[in-house]
């Protein structure tokens, strides 16, 4: 499931209208949506034609519950239908006190990823309505998301409250680790404006591929639709702001397949790295420099080699010692060797058919003075 954050610090973006009406429009494209409404004003609830004092249950309810006794109260369990495949976790104003109520509980920022991680795998998407500013609602949102989408209108302060809004998602990531990807998308934009097209131009030559490539044009059937309390797909779904929101949906269900091709390709990745290392690990543990009682074993694997030998600071780095030479062992291609040595650090290299090299099974390393490197050992 998909878990988007619409997010501004900045108010008036079309936060709220975009994150009704992309839900509709993902729902109309035969998707199950859910929409958490973590507005203490309610916008998308009220949006969706929903008056608060009908309201029993809210999200201020279900995040209060988190960890608390008594019966389990998850975000479906709150949920009202808008329309087929659309639905809603409405706020209330109750949400106002909720940073108060938590204040000193530990993981209270995480109670809305908890939620999400313990509900059913019922929805394809979940979409988070913010508030503008920044406390523990909007830290719960943006820790819960996979994507961020931040719509931004085209006018005088839009590029400012941008790179503010966006410098909160990366303060997150920094402290927590998170980093959802992160969308920008432009709304209210009327191409009659000439400082309008000029700010959508900036806003891509700055941002690049963080911009998305649809843009919500200025309409006025939205801001009717919200008066309303219904979405544009159902008050009018020939309007062109119905237009824009199905193809912002439409981007949105692209960019999925291409997140699931990346992390696909990331897991494989992950996997061979998780294989490679364990395989070091192995190597590690039967190869290389290994402690006994009474001091060190050396391993190598040297495939092929007619002869293998070990000289360091345990024999004077006399490779003609009769103790450098390293024995064959039965397994193919495996050569040891014992010494008892005391407490102490020992620098060594091998030599496999008369050339000096590192023990690549070894990981610990130090230059020595001709610019190549000894392997080393300490015996405790």
């Amino acid at each position: 499931m998909r878990a988007i954050t619409i997010f501004n610090h900045k108010g008036g973006c079309g936060k709220t209208t975009t994150a009704i009406n992309l839900a509709a429009a993902l729902a109309g494209d035969k998707r199950r949506v859910l929409l958490v409404d973590l507005d203490p004003q309610a916008h998308s609830t009220v949006g969706c034609g929903i008056r608060e004092d009908e309201v029993e249950l809210s999200t201020w309810d279900v995040l209060k519950r988190v960890g608390e006794g008594g019966p389990p109260l998850g975000l479906a369990d709150i949920a009202w239908e808008v329309f087929e495949g659309f639905y809603l976790a409405p706020a209330s104003a109750g949400l106002a006190t909720l940073e108060q109520s938590l204040a000193g509980t530990d993981g209270r920022e995480l109670r809305l990823k908890r939620l999400i991680h313990e509900m059913p795998k019922t929805y394809d998407f979940l979409l988070i309505d913010c508030g503008p500013g920044l406390g523990l609602l909007v830290t719960n949102a943006l820790m819960a998301a996979t994507e961020v989408v931040i719509p931004v209108d085209l006018g005088f302060f839009s590029l400012h409250g941008l790179g503010r809004t966006l410098k909160t998602v990366e303060m997150i990531a920094e402290r927590t680790g998170h980093k959802p990807a992160v969308h920008v998308l432009p709304t209210m934009y009327d191409t009659r404006a000439r400082t309008m097209r000029r700010t959508l131009a900036v806003l891509r030559e700055r941002y690049e591929q963080k911009v998305l490539d649809t843009v919500i044009r200025f309409n006025v059937d939205l801001r009717e639709a919200a008066a309303m309390g219904s979405p544009i797909a159902e008050f009018k779904p020939e309007a062109r702001g119905h237009q824009d929101y199905r193809a912002l949906a439409e981007e949105v269900l692209a960019g999925g397949l291409h997140a699931a091709y990346e992390a696909a390709a990331t897991e494989e990745i992950e996997t061979a790295r998780r294989e490679e290392a364990a395989v070091d690990r192995k190597v590690e543990a039967v190869y290389g420099a290994i402690l006994i009682d009474h001091g060190v074993r050396f391993v190598c694997l040297a495939p092929g080699a007619k002869r293998v030998q070990v000289a360091g600071d345990f024999n004077q780095w006399n490779a003609a010692a009769g103790d450098s030479e390293m024995e064959p062992a039965q397994e193919p291609g495996v050569w040891r060797r014992e010494f008892r040595l005391p407490p102490g650090r020992y620098a060594y290299r091998l030599i496999i058919d008369g050339r000096w090299c590192s023990d690549p099974a070894n990981p610990y390393v130090e230059s020595n003075p001709y610019g190549e490197l000894n392997s080393v050992v300490e015996v405790q």
